[in-house]
């Protein structure tokens, strides 16, 4: 089932409110884990960001560095948020015009300058946590 004809389920008319709002929230949820399966299928890098992210997520936790494991959760977060949709406004300019087009070219470029910003400050952000909480 694509994106574009992936629909909610919907419940039996007299149903109870509740079963259909729980499958609703599952639907979501499945289309969630979804659009992640894709990422890290079709962009290598965010394997890369979630491991090296997990390496010092795990050493933060150890040490019981609260803060720093929050940290590190926010700018991993923004970043493969940003990755996301960098990747799916990507795709979308590659099916609206699949022949080269200097628009488009600009309009990726600046995608991926904004990912590549983020990516700056996730990077510093690893560095000085790593500096900071390693023993």
């Amino acid at each position: 089932m694509s994106l574009t004809s992936a629909k909610p389920p919907s419940s039996p008319k007299g149903s109870s409110q509740l079963p259909r709002e729980l499958k609703i929230l599952a639907f979501k949820i499945k289309i969630f884990f979804r659009g992640l399966r894709t990422a890290f299928q079709t962009d290598k890098s965010f394997a890369f960001v979630g491991l090296l992210s997990l390496i010092v997520l795990t050493a933060a936790f150890i040490l019981q560095a609260w803060l720093d494991v929050l940290i590190i959760l926010i700018v991993t977060g923004l970043l493969v948020t940003t990755e996301l949709i960098n990747t799916a406004l990507e795709k979308l300019c590659d099916l609206v015009e699949p022949n080269f087009d200097g628009r488009i070219g600009q309009i990726k470029d600046i995608a991926a300058a904004a990912t590549g910003i983020i990516f700056i400050v996730w990077l510093a952000t690893l560095l000085i946590e790593v500096i900071r909480i390693w023993p």
